[in-house]
Protein backbone atom coordinates (compact mmCIF):
# COMPACT_ATOMS: atom_id res chain seq x y z
CA UNK A 1 0.00 0.00 0.00
CA UNK A 2 1.91 3.47 -1.17
CA UNK A 3 1.55 6.53 0.69
CA UNK A 4 -1.88 8.06 -2.14
CA UNK A 5 -4.28 4.85 -0.95
CA UNK A 6 -2.50 5.33 2.77
CA UNK A 7 -4.31 9.07 2.66
CA UNK A 8 -7.05 7.99 0.67
CA UNK A 9 -8.21 5.33 3.42
CA UNK A 10 -7.59 7.62 6.39
CA UNK A 11 -9.47 11.20 4.42
CA UNK A 12 -12.22 8.17 4.36
CA UNK A 13 -12.03 7.02 7.76
CA UNK A 14 -12.25 10.52 9.37
CA UNK A 15 -15.30 11.43 7.46
CA UNK A 16 -16.99 8.52 7.99
CA UNK A 17 -16.34 9.68 12.02
CA UNK A 18 -17.60 13.14 11.16
CA UNK A 19 -20.54 12.09 9.57
CA UNK A 20 -21.50 9.43 12.36
CA UNK A 21 -21.01 11.98 14.73
CA UNK A 22 -22.76 14.94 12.99
CA UNK A 23 -25.74 11.99 12.69
CA UNK A 24 -25.16 11.01 16.49
CA UNK A 25 -25.51 14.94 17.35
CA UNK A 26 -29.14 15.44 15.23
CA UNK A 27 -30.69 12.47 16.58
CA UNK A 28 -29.67 13.46 20.10
CA UNK A 29 -31.36 16.53 18.96
CA UNK A 30 -34.32 15.42 17.50
CA UNK A 31 -35.05 13.38 20.20
CA UNK A 32 -34.77 16.68 22.61
CA UNK A 33 -37.26 18.37 20.31
CA UNK A 34 -39.50 15.76 19.96
CA UNK A 35 -39.77 15.53 23.87
CA UNK A 36 -40.14 19.31 24.13
CA UNK A 37 -42.84 18.98 21.78
CA UNK A 38 -44.87 16.46 23.77
CA UNK A 39 -44.28 18.72 27.20
CA UNK A 40 -45.63 21.59 24.78
CA UNK A 41 -48.92 19.43 23.67
CA UNK A 42 -49.85 18.18 27.51
CA UNK A 43 -49.06 22.13 28.75
CA UNK A 44 -51.59 23.06 26.57
CA UNK A 45 -54.39 20.21 27.12
CA UNK A 46 -53.44 21.04 31.11
CA UNK A 47 -54.55 25.00 30.10
CA UNK A 48 -58.06 23.65 28.47
CA UNK A 49 -59.18 21.66 30.79
CA UNK A 50 -58.51 25.05 32.84
CA UNK A 51 -57.76 23.54 36.42
CA UNK A 52 -57.19 25.50 39.53
CA UNK A 53 -53.39 23.50 40.12
CA UNK A 54 -50.13 25.21 38.88
CA UNK A 55 -49.17 24.13 35.24
CA UNK A 56 -45.66 22.46 35.39
CA UNK A 57 -43.07 24.77 33.96
CA UNK A 58 -40.93 22.81 31.05
CA UNK A 59 -37.81 22.30 31.76
CA UNK A 60 -36.03 21.19 28.30
CA UNK A 61 -32.21 22.48 27.03
CA UNK A 62 -34.67 24.34 24.70
CA UNK A 63 -35.82 26.52 26.33
CA UNK A 64 -33.55 27.08 29.62
CA UNK A 65 -30.95 29.78 29.34
CA UNK A 66 -28.65 30.92 31.71
CA UNK A 67 -30.74 34.02 32.83
CA UNK A 68 -30.60 34.78 36.89
CA UNK A 69 -30.83 38.39 37.07
CA UNK A 70 -33.67 37.80 39.46
CA UNK A 71 -30.84 36.82 41.55
CA UNK A 72 -29.70 40.45 41.89
CA UNK A 73 -33.13 41.47 43.48
CA UNK A 74 -34.61 41.56 46.92
CA UNK A 75 -37.57 38.38 46.19
CA UNK A 76 -39.63 39.94 49.43
CA UNK A 77 -39.80 43.30 47.51
CA UNK A 78 -42.22 44.85 44.36
CA UNK A 79 -39.92 46.34 42.28
CA UNK A 80 -41.14 49.31 39.85
CA UNK A 81 -40.32 49.07 36.19
CA UNK A 82 -37.62 51.67 36.33
CA UNK A 83 -35.97 49.44 39.04
CA UNK A 84 -36.52 46.62 36.27
CA UNK A 85 -34.50 48.66 33.45
CA UNK A 86 -37.67 49.61 31.65
CA UNK A 87 -36.86 52.43 28.98
CA UNK A 88 -39.46 54.63 27.71
CA UNK A 89 -38.09 54.97 23.57
CA UNK A 90 -41.45 57.15 22.24
CA UNK A 91 -40.06 59.97 22.73
CA UNK A 92 -36.44 59.47 20.40
CA UNK A 93 -38.33 57.71 17.81
CA UNK A 94 -38.24 59.23 14.62
CA UNK A 95 -41.79 58.81 12.78
CA UNK A 96 -40.07 58.34 9.14
CA UNK A 97 -38.67 55.36 10.19
CA UNK A 98 -41.80 53.51 11.41
CA UNK A 99 -43.63 53.88 8.03
CA UNK A 100 -45.53 51.19 6.24
CA UNK A 101 -45.73 49.13 9.26
CA UNK A 102 -48.52 47.04 10.18
CA UNK A 103 -50.31 47.19 13.91
CA UNK A 104 -51.37 44.56 15.80
CA UNK A 105 -53.80 44.66 19.07
CA UNK A 106 -52.55 42.28 22.19
CA UNK A 107 -55.45 42.82 24.78
CA UNK A 108 -56.64 40.68 27.87
CA UNK A 109 -59.93 40.82 28.84
CA UNK A 110 -61.51 40.49 33.03
CA UNK A 111 -63.43 37.74 31.98
CA UNK A 112 -63.17 34.49 30.04
CA UNK A 113 -65.36 34.15 27.17
CA UNK A 114 -65.82 37.98 26.72
CA UNK A 115 -67.79 36.92 23.60
CA UNK A 116 -70.79 35.69 25.69
CA UNK A 117 -70.74 37.58 28.79
CA UNK A 118 -69.60 41.65 29.03
CA UNK A 119 -66.09 42.10 30.43
CA UNK A 120 -63.87 45.38 30.64
CA UNK A 121 -60.13 45.34 28.47
CA UNK A 122 -58.19 44.51 31.25
CA UNK A 123 -54.84 45.19 29.03
CA UNK A 124 -54.30 46.80 26.06
CA UNK A 125 -51.17 46.59 24.06
CA UNK A 126 -50.76 47.91 20.37
CA UNK A 127 -47.42 46.54 18.94
CA UNK A 128 -46.18 47.99 15.08
CA UNK A 129 -44.06 46.03 13.29
CA UNK A 130 -42.22 47.52 10.43
CA UNK A 131 -40.68 45.74 7.17
CA UNK A 132 -37.09 46.62 8.36
CA UNK A 133 -37.73 44.25 11.52
CA UNK A 134 -38.70 46.46 13.96
CA UNK A 135 -41.22 46.29 16.84
CA UNK A 136 -42.12 48.89 18.89
CA UNK A 137 -44.82 47.95 21.78
CA UNK A 138 -47.45 50.39 23.41
CA UNK A 139 -49.36 49.95 26.36
CA UNK A 140 -52.66 52.00 26.72
CA UNK A 141 -53.83 51.96 30.36
CA UNK A 142 -56.88 50.81 30.73
CA UNK A 143 -58.33 54.25 32.32
CA UNK A 144 -57.13 56.20 29.12
CA UNK A 145 -59.78 58.83 28.39
CA UNK A 146 -61.15 58.40 24.49
CA UNK A 147 -64.05 58.21 22.35
CA UNK A 148 -65.54 55.20 22.94
CA UNK A 149 -68.32 53.85 20.92
CA UNK A 150 -71.92 52.93 23.03
CA UNK A 151 -73.83 49.70 22.11
CA UNK A 152 -75.75 52.25 20.00
CA UNK A 153 -72.55 53.03 17.82
CA UNK A 154 -72.66 56.44 19.55
CA UNK A 155 -69.32 58.25 20.60
CA UNK A 156 -68.91 59.21 24.17
CA UNK A 157 -65.72 60.54 26.38
CA UNK A 158 -65.16 57.49 28.52
CA UNK A 159 -61.89 55.36 29.63
CA UNK A 160 -60.96 52.96 26.91
CA UNK A 161 -61.15 49.95 28.52
CA UNK A 162 -65.10 50.49 29.05
CA UNK A 163 -64.57 50.20 24.74
CA UNK A 164 -65.23 46.90 25.07
CA UNK A 165 -67.64 46.37 28.06
CA UNK A 166 -69.86 48.23 25.78
CA UNK A 167 -69.84 47.41 22.12
CA UNK A 168 -67.39 43.93 22.60
CA UNK A 169 -63.74 43.54 20.82
CA UNK A 170 -64.93 45.74 17.94
CA UNK A 171 -65.35 48.39 20.56
CA UNK A 172 -62.29 48.32 21.43
CA UNK A 173 -60.48 48.07 17.98
CA UNK A 174 -62.53 50.68 17.00
CA UNK A 175 -61.46 52.96 19.63
CA UNK A 176 -57.71 52.16 19.22
CA UNK A 177 -57.69 52.59 15.92
CA UNK A 178 -59.22 56.10 16.36
CA UNK A 179 -56.36 56.73 18.79
CA UNK A 180 -53.63 55.71 16.75
CA UNK A 181 -55.03 57.32 13.26
CA UNK A 182 -54.26 53.91 11.59
CA UNK A 183 -56.07 50.21 11.25
CA UNK A 184 -55.41 47.43 13.58
CA UNK A 185 -54.60 44.66 11.00
CA UNK A 186 -54.68 41.56 13.28
CA UNK A 187 -55.84 41.13 17.03
CA UNK A 188 -54.57 38.45 20.02
CA UNK A 189 -56.49 38.10 22.85
CA UNK A 190 -55.98 36.40 26.51
CA UNK A 191 -59.00 35.66 28.28
CA UNK A 192 -57.85 33.79 31.16
CA UNK A 193 -54.90 33.09 33.12
CA UNK A 194 -54.17 29.95 32.61
CA UNK A 195 -53.35 30.95 29.03
CA UNK A 196 -50.84 32.78 30.66
CA UNK A 197 -49.61 30.20 32.82
CA UNK A 198 -49.32 27.75 30.23
CA UNK A 199 -47.17 29.80 27.99
CA UNK A 200 -44.96 30.81 31.35
CA UNK A 201 -44.58 27.05 31.45
CA UNK A 202 -43.71 26.47 27.75
CA UNK A 203 -40.96 29.24 27.44
CA UNK A 204 -39.17 28.02 30.56
CA UNK A 205 -40.23 30.53 33.11
CA UNK A 206 -39.11 34.22 32.51
CA UNK A 207 -36.53 35.97 35.11
CA UNK A 208 -36.87 39.45 35.63
CA UNK A 209 -36.88 40.86 39.37
CA UNK A 210 -37.98 36.97 40.17
CA UNK A 211 -38.25 33.72 38.40
CA UNK A 212 -41.86 34.35 36.90
CA UNK A 213 -43.44 30.57 36.65
CA UNK A 214 -46.83 29.42 37.43
CA UNK A 215 -49.55 31.59 40.01
CA UNK A 216 -46.07 33.80 41.30
CA UNK A 217 -45.99 34.57 37.16
CA UNK A 218 -50.24 35.78 37.31
CA UNK A 219 -49.42 37.38 40.50
CA UNK A 220 -46.28 39.57 39.20
CA UNK A 221 -48.53 40.40 36.18
CA UNK A 222 -51.71 42.01 38.02
CA UNK A 223 -49.52 43.75 40.48
CA UNK A 224 -50.20 47.41 40.37
CA UNK A 225 -49.66 48.02 44.24
CA UNK A 226 -47.82 51.17 43.04
CA UNK A 227 -47.17 54.37 43.50
CA UNK A 228 -48.91 55.29 40.42
CA UNK A 229 -50.54 52.12 39.95
CA UNK A 230 -51.45 51.11 36.74
CA UNK A 231 -49.37 52.74 34.56
CA UNK A 232 -46.33 51.20 36.71
CA UNK A 233 -48.23 47.78 35.95
CA UNK A 234 -47.82 49.20 32.22
CA UNK A 235 -44.51 49.90 32.37
CA UNK A 236 -43.67 46.35 34.04
CA UNK A 237 -45.94 44.53 31.59
CA UNK A 238 -43.77 46.38 28.80
CA UNK A 239 -40.54 44.76 30.58
CA UNK A 240 -41.90 41.44 30.62
CA UNK A 241 -42.87 41.17 26.90
CA UNK A 242 -39.17 42.35 25.81
CA UNK A 243 -37.93 39.49 28.49
CA UNK A 244 -40.11 36.94 26.95
CA UNK A 245 -39.54 38.11 23.01
CA UNK A 246 -35.84 37.69 23.49
CA UNK A 247 -36.25 34.13 25.18
CA UNK A 248 -38.39 33.34 22.64
CA UNK A 249 -36.24 34.64 19.71
CA UNK A 250 -33.51 32.12 21.42
CA UNK A 251 -35.67 29.11 22.13
CA UNK A 252 -36.26 29.19 18.50
CA UNK A 253 -32.54 29.50 17.33
CA UNK A 254 -32.87 33.38 16.05
CA UNK A 255 -36.70 32.20 13.67
CA UNK A 256 -36.03 28.84 12.77
CA UNK A 257 -39.05 28.64 10.77
CA UNK A 258 -39.83 24.69 11.64
CA UNK A 259 -39.52 25.38 15.38
CA UNK A 260 -41.19 28.65 15.16
CA UNK A 261 -44.21 27.55 13.63
CA UNK A 262 -44.81 24.23 15.62
CA UNK A 263 -44.63 26.93 19.14
CA UNK A 264 -46.61 29.27 17.34
CA UNK A 265 -48.99 26.55 16.35
CA UNK A 266 -49.11 25.44 20.27
CA UNK A 267 -49.63 28.94 21.36
CA UNK A 268 -52.68 29.58 19.02
CA UNK A 269 -54.59 27.15 21.38
CA UNK A 270 -54.18 28.98 24.83
CA UNK A 271 -54.98 32.30 22.79
CA UNK A 272 -57.56 33.80 20.67
CA UNK A 273 -56.02 35.20 16.99
CA UNK A 274 -57.50 36.22 13.56
CA UNK A 275 -53.43 35.73 13.19
CA UNK A 276 -52.64 32.91 10.56
CA UNK A 277 -49.76 30.61 10.02
CA UNK A 278 -49.40 32.36 7.02
CA UNK A 279 -49.36 36.18 8.51
CA UNK A 280 -46.89 34.25 11.26
CA UNK A 281 -44.40 32.96 8.69
CA UNK A 282 -44.43 36.34 6.72
CA UNK A 283 -43.33 38.27 9.98
CA UNK A 284 -40.80 35.87 10.99
CA UNK A 285 -39.13 35.95 7.83
CA UNK A 286 -38.75 40.04 8.17
CA UNK A 287 -37.30 39.43 11.74
CA UNK A 288 -35.21 36.45 10.26
CA UNK A 289 -33.87 38.95 6.79
CA UNK A 290 -33.31 41.91 9.03
CA UNK A 291 -31.60 40.21 11.58
CA UNK A 292 -33.38 40.49 14.39
CA UNK A 293 -32.15 40.99 17.69
CA UNK A 294 -34.99 42.01 20.90
CA UNK A 295 -32.10 43.93 22.77
CA UNK A 296 -31.63 46.61 19.44
CA UNK A 297 -34.95 46.27 17.75
CA UNK A 298 -37.64 46.10 20.07
CA UNK A 299 -38.73 49.61 21.47
CA UNK A 300 -41.20 49.86 24.25
CA UNK A 301 -43.88 53.15 25.64
CA UNK A 302 -46.20 53.77 27.80
CA UNK A 303 -48.83 56.28 26.75
CA UNK A 304 -47.71 59.20 28.40
CA UNK A 305 -50.52 61.29 30.25
CA UNK A 306 -51.63 63.01 33.77
CA UNK A 307 -54.52 61.74 36.47
CA UNK A 308 -57.50 63.34 35.74
CA UNK A 309 -61.16 62.76 36.59
CA UNK A 310 -64.30 63.01 34.36
CA UNK A 311 -67.89 62.75 34.26
CA UNK A 312 -69.41 59.30 33.02
CA UNK A 313 -72.31 60.07 30.36
CA UNK A 314 -72.28 55.95 29.72
CA UNK A 315 -72.54 55.03 33.29
CA UNK A 316 -73.95 58.39 34.42
CA UNK A 317 -71.32 58.67 37.47
CA UNK A 318 -69.33 61.63 38.06
CA UNK A 319 -65.63 62.08 39.07
CA UNK A 320 -64.09 59.35 38.43
CA UNK A 321 -60.96 58.90 37.60
CA UNK A 322 -58.99 58.71 34.42
CA UNK A 323 -55.67 58.80 32.34
CA UNK A 324 -55.72 61.92 30.26
CA UNK A 325 -53.33 61.63 27.67
CA UNK A 326 -51.02 64.60 26.71
CA UNK A 327 -51.99 67.01 24.23
CA UNK A 328 -49.56 66.00 21.41
CA UNK A 329 -49.92 62.51 21.43
CA UNK A 330 -52.78 61.89 19.21
CA UNK A 331 -50.59 63.65 16.68
CA UNK A 332 -47.48 61.85 17.18
CA UNK A 333 -49.30 58.84 17.25
CA UNK A 334 -51.09 58.90 13.88
CA UNK A 335 -47.79 60.17 12.29
CA UNK A 336 -45.88 56.89 13.93
CA UNK A 337 -48.45 55.01 13.39
CA UNK A 338 -49.63 56.14 9.48
CA UNK A 339 -49.91 52.71 7.25
CA UNK A 340 -50.31 53.12 3.16
CA UNK A 341 -52.19 49.89 2.47
CA UNK A 342 -51.93 49.91 -1.02
CA UNK A 343 -47.86 50.32 -0.84
CA UNK A 344 -47.22 48.00 2.44
CA UNK A 345 -44.97 45.54 1.68
CA UNK A 346 -45.83 43.31 4.81
CA UNK A 347 -49.50 43.56 3.18
CA UNK A 348 -48.57 42.29 0.03
CA UNK A 349 -49.84 38.96 -1.88
CA UNK A 350 -46.38 37.66 -1.83
CA UNK A 351 -46.57 34.07 -0.04
CA UNK A 352 -43.53 33.33 2.13
CA UNK A 353 -42.75 29.43 2.20
CA UNK A 354 -40.23 27.20 4.54
CA UNK A 355 -37.66 27.09 0.52
CA UNK A 356 -37.21 30.91 1.35
CA UNK A 357 -36.18 30.08 4.80
CA UNK A 358 -33.68 27.41 3.68
CA UNK A 359 -32.47 29.83 0.57
CA UNK A 360 -31.89 32.47 2.85
CA UNK A 361 -29.79 30.24 5.82
CA UNK A 362 -28.03 28.98 2.84
CA UNK A 363 -26.86 32.08 1.56
CA UNK A 364 -25.88 33.73 4.57
CA UNK A 365 -24.33 30.23 5.42
CA UNK A 366 -22.28 30.47 1.56
CA UNK A 367 -21.13 34.30 2.52
CA UNK A 368 -19.74 33.22 6.05
CA UNK A 369 -17.61 30.68 4.53
CA UNK A 370 -16.56 33.26 1.59
CA UNK A 371 -15.57 35.58 4.80
CA UNK A 372 -14.12 32.78 6.36
CA UNK A 373 -11.73 31.99 3.44
CA UNK A 374 -10.49 35.78 2.55
CA UNK A 375 -9.66 36.34 6.15
CA UNK A 376 -7.62 33.44 6.06
CA UNK A 377 -6.07 34.39 2.95
CA UNK A 378 -5.60 37.86 4.32
CA UNK A 379 -4.21 36.59 7.43
CA UNK A 380 -2.00 34.03 5.32
CA UNK A 381 -1.05 37.33 2.99
CA UNK A 382 0.08 39.22 5.88
CA UNK A 383 2.15 36.72 7.52
CA UNK A 384 4.03 35.65 3.84
CA UNK A 385 5.05 39.11 3.85
CA UNK A 386 5.98 39.48 7.28
CA UNK A 387 8.27 36.71 6.75
CA UNK A 388 9.47 38.39 3.44
CA UNK A 389 10.50 41.17 5.17
CA UNK A 390 12.25 39.39 8.34
CA UNK A 391 14.10 37.90 5.45
CA UNK A 392 15.32 40.57 3.91
CA UNK A 393 16.31 42.47 6.94
CA UNK A 394 18.29 39.08 8.21
CA UNK A 395 20.13 39.43 4.88
CA UNK A 396 20.90 43.17 5.47
CA UNK A 397 22.09 43.12 8.57
CA UNK A 398 24.80 39.82 7.55
CA UNK A 399 25.95 42.17 4.62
Amino acid sequence: MDKHELYSILKRILLLTLITFASFILCINIMKYTRYIININSTVNEALKNKKGNIQVINNSFNSFDDYSHLNYNPEKAHNAYDLKYKDDLRDLKNSDWDNGINILVTGSDKKDFYVSKSRADVIIIIRITPEGKVLSISIPRDTLITVYGSNNKEYLDKIGHSMYWNGLDGLKKSCETLIGSPIYKVVIIDNFRSFEAFLSIIGGVSIDKKLEGKLGVQWIRNRSFKFGDIDRCKRHQVFLKKSINKLWKITGNGNVFISTILFSSLRKIVQTDLTTEDFIKLLYIFKTNNFNPESHFYTSVLPGNFDVFDSKLLNRQNLSCWKLNENIPQRLSLLFYSDEKSNPILSQIKIGYMDFIKFDLKRWINNVKLLVNNHIVIGSKARVVKLVNTLDSDSSER
